[in-house]
């Protein structure tokens, strides 16, 4: 008898395969399933097909726009495809499918689609806003007092926002196919920059520049304030980096700070 990571194994294999291999992935399984009300080949297809249906009902409810973009049935096409290609890898449904865009990136059938990974990104950092955790702002009372050696300061970014740099404006394409008729749109390639959060459980989406996009990048990467300022600033020599501040704060963004020890 094989071992019980073994059998999973082979069971894996056999539930997520192409319908070329499938007999092939099935055939180790076959001796070691036992005879019930379906032979143990019909179990296994009858599995199969359901996992199948799972994971494409999955995609569809995190990639709605994506869907309507390209239809139902090239939409179930293009799952099928990716789900040969990206087995689960957690126990939750909501967690599934992070790697769709990058595979639209690359699926040739959509080729002319350009902006579609655009809008598969940003569909997903949707979704992951909704499941992230809960945090509390910081208390600016606190805050205050470090303000004046900002080189000694970092600051710690909600862990449910998300940022986009973008090629496409995936935002107005999103928004436009929200509606029950989508408005004529004008779509042209161009640099989106975008923010997103939680505020009273309804996702938030907002366009940013470059030197704050760059801003937030460099303080997830864990770089001071003034580190981070800085590289706003390179990118754009007039950034208003105080407007840019209270917008963060304003919506609840920051949630702690950190005094370094070595700029003491």
């Amino acid at each position: 008898m094989p071992s019980l990571e073994i059998l999973q194994n082979q069971m894996r294999a056999a539930l997520i395969c192409s319908d070329q291999r499938f007999e092939d992935c099935m055939a180790p399984l076959l001796g070691q399933l036992a005879e019930r009300r379906l032979p143990p080949r019909a179990g296994l297809a009858v599995h199969r097909n359901n996992l199948r249906i799972s994971l494409t009902a999955a995609l569809e409810a995190t990639y709605p726009v994506v869907r309507r973009l390209v239809g139902e049935k090239f939409f179930a096409f293009a799952a099928a495809s990716y789900i040969l290609r990206a087995r689960p890898e957690q126990p939750c449904l909501e967690d599934y499918g992070g790697g769709f865009a990058g595979f639209l990136a690359t699926f040739q059938p959509c080729s002319e689609l350009a902006y579609l990974p655009d809008v598969a990104r940003l569909e997903w950092a949707r979704n992951e806003v909704v499941t992230a955790p809960d945090s509390c702002p910081v208390d600016t009372t606190l805050l205050a007092s470090a303000l004046p050696v900002p080189e000694a300061l970092r600051l710690h970014l909600a862990p449910s926002a998300r940022w986009l740099a973008l090629s496409w404006p995936a935002d107005e394409i999103w928004e436009a196919h929200r509606q029950a008729e989508v408005p004529p749109l004008s779509l042209s390639p161009g640099r989106t920059f975008l923010e997103l959060w939680r505020e009273d459980g309804q996702v938030l989406c907002r366009r940013i520049d470059e030197a704050g996009h760059a801003l937030r990048m460099s303080l997830l990467l864990g770089e001071s304030f003034a580190e981070a300022a800085q590289q706003a600033l390179d990118r754009d020599p007039v950034f208003d980096l105080a407007l840019d501040l209270s917008r963060l704060f304003r919506a609840r963004l920051v949630t702690g700070f950190t005094l370094l020890s070595s700029a003491a």
